[in-house]
């Protein structure tokens, strides 16, 4: 399996975008289950997430995205995470 990697075209998007983000704004990106707080000018902080596989992939790729960026991503410590219940999906 090969491992998922940023494009150039992307990552001079995220660089615009995240740099543009003023501190302490929250990024939900549209349908990932996820949302991350700017703490500074090299940090992002993901600060809720759905318990779901494919909200752990977006996270996986923003994740690789931020730092190609230039931008470091933890885990708040007191992080939301919503629990989903597989039986309904």
């Amino acid at each position: 399996m090969m491992k998922w990697e940023p494009s150039r075209e992307l990552i001079a998007w995220g660089i615009e975008h995240y740099g543009g983000m003023p501190l302490e704004s929250i990024w939900a990106p549209d349908d990932s289950g996820l949302q991350y707080r700017k703490l500074s000018e090299t940090r992002f902080v993901l600060i809720f997430i759905v318990d779901h596989p494919v909200a752990h992939d977006y996270h996986q790729k923003f994740t690789l995205l931020m730092e190609a960026c230039g931008y470091s991503v933890e885990r708040a410590k007191d992080i939301q995470i919503l629990e989903t219940d597989s039986d309904t999906e």
